[in-house]
């Protein structure tokens, strides 16, 4: 599909979208708060010792003694910064702490559910809470922004009365309205499909972040803080809510589609916001992409990954369709264009014209290497798409779209892409299985590298019947 069929389908996606949305029976999908400022609407969990008045609206006033422990109820994923009213009746300290959880399972414990990797690491702990005698009005520091969570857990060390329990929404900073949507998705014959949509766009909203408030990796131990700097501009989206607050280009090829149809120039900013740290941090030499955003230790250990880079000029070719900015194409062209000689001199490099991954970080699939078929795949994809692009520069009036090293770019990548899929027909397709090995050395099907061979079109044909079931 050409630039242009591309943007008039999308344009007519969201057209439709719009226009109906008078009826919005979307309207109760989206998860979007109606506010910044959310409270808790039920108590999840009580210590039998305390008292709780509540009303319509959820939990009001809380009276804590030693020792007692209350699970507040978002009803939600949020986050944000947490504010409250205290009345301390005591000079010992600290008084009572605080802690977070995105499931009931862990909402029950006086610690955070953990941003490390593995269950053994609980490095979050709690956030002890230190006040003067009498009342006071307490908001969480800035480097204390808790991203993704649902449940707040409330020890108490000594006696406190606490009311006007308050999140202060930080994701999405620049936009107003949470629940106004820019594009929608709706059929009345699939309501899981709906649901899994909208669960989807509130997700990747939650990962529009603050430009100061990226997670500090390797993490800071014990507790946390959010006040590492995510990348270029002042919103970018980030691979998750509350870990690792990154930008990773594997999820920026993947949720960057879903943040630009349904979030509007929100979104787009964000995900532009995102692209220009990857163009910021590419090696001006051999044209490869970062393979993880400056606040994490993958980027300040040097670590480099071939997928990685393959998804990032997927997701730059995704941004560019969506919003048919030729200024900003032609900005980045060389930057574009080194990028895809990485991938060319790759392929150069042995007899089969496929890409032998020697960079193997990816998201933490075990194997990798050689031949792969994901990674190759993923290259075809790149290849295939820019080349479409470069074409349909012919059909515009600048006299960049004119160059003609730009048309004769895309005839040269076009013609990478068809010798790589027919060697990776030749070497990684097993008639045996039906499948496509993982690379030359193994036995190993995986399902990523079958899967990409079907979305961006690699399989023969007519397509191989077996991997299509």
């Amino acid at each position: 599909m050409n630039l242009l069929c591309l943007e008039s389908f999308i344009g007519l996606f969201l057209y439709t979208s719009i226009a109906v949305a008078s009826s919005e029976p979307w309207d109760s999908y989206i998860h979007g708060p109606k506010a910044r400022q959310v409270k808790p609407i039920s108590v999840h969990f009580q210590s039998s010792s305390l008292r709780v008045e509540s009303d319509n609206a959820g939990p009001q006033h809380i009276s804590l003694s030693a020792g007692d422990q209350i699970s507040l109820d978002f009803g939600i994923e949020v986050g944000g910064w947490i504010s409250l009213n205290a009345n301390v009746h005591t000079r010992t300290t600290p008084q009572f702490s605080l802690a977070f959880a995105e499931s009931p399972i862990f909402a029950n414990r006086s610690i955070s559910d953990d941003t490390g990797s593995t269950p053994t690491q609980d490095w979050d702990q709690a956030l002890n809470v230190t006040l003067p005698p009498g009342s006071s009005f307490y908001r969480t520091p800035e480097e204390r922004f808790r991203g993704g969570f649902r449940f707040l857990i409330i020890q108490a060390y000594n006696e406190v009365d606490i009311s006007n329990i308050t999140c202060e929404i930080g994701f999405a900073p620049e936009t107003k309205d949470l629940r106004d949507y820019s594009g929608h998705f709706y059929t009345p014959d699939d309501d899981l499909l709906v649901r899994l949509w909208y669960a989807g766009v509130y997700t990747v909203q939650t990962n529009i972040a603050p430009q100061n408030t990226g997670r500090w990796l390797p993490q800071v131990r014990p507790g946390w803080a959010y006040n590492n700097t995510v990348g270029v501009g002042e919103t970018l989206l980030v691979d998750g809510a509350k870990r690792d607050r990154a930008v990773w280009p594997g999820d920026m090829g993947i949720q960057g589609v879903t943040t630009s149809l349904a979030l509007g120039t929100d979104g787009l900013t964000a995900v532009k916001n995102s692209l220009e740290t990857l163009f910021y941090y590419q090696n001006a030499t051999t044209g490869r992409f970062p393979f993880a955003g400056p606040a994490t230790g993958s980027f300040r250990s040097g670590a480099q990954s071939d997928t990685y880079h393959a998804w990032s000029l997927i997701a730059i070719f995704n941004y560019a369709i969506f919003v048919g900015d030729e200024a900003w194409l032609t900005h980045h062209w060389t930057n574009i264009t080194r990028g895809i000689e990485f991938i060319l001199t790759a392929l150069d490099d042995n007899e089969y014209g496929l890409h032998n991954q020697t960079q193997t970080n990816d998201w933490a699939r075990q194997g990798g290497g050689g031949y792969n078929s994901a990674l190759n795949a993923l290259d075809y994809h790149a290849l295939t798409s820019f080349s479409n692009l470069a074409s349909s520069f012919s059909n515009l009036a600048s006299s960049f779209s004119k160059n003609t090293t730009v048309l004769s770019q895309a005839t040269k990548w076009a013609t990478a892409a068809q010798k790589l899929k027919k060697s990776y027909n030749a070497l990684l397709w097993s008639e045996d299985l039906s499948l496509y090995h993982d690379n030359q050395t193994t036995t190993l099907t995986p399902q990523d590298g079958n899967a990409m061979a079907l979305l961006y079109n690699l399989t023969t044909s007519p397509p191989k019947p077996p991997v299509s079931a």
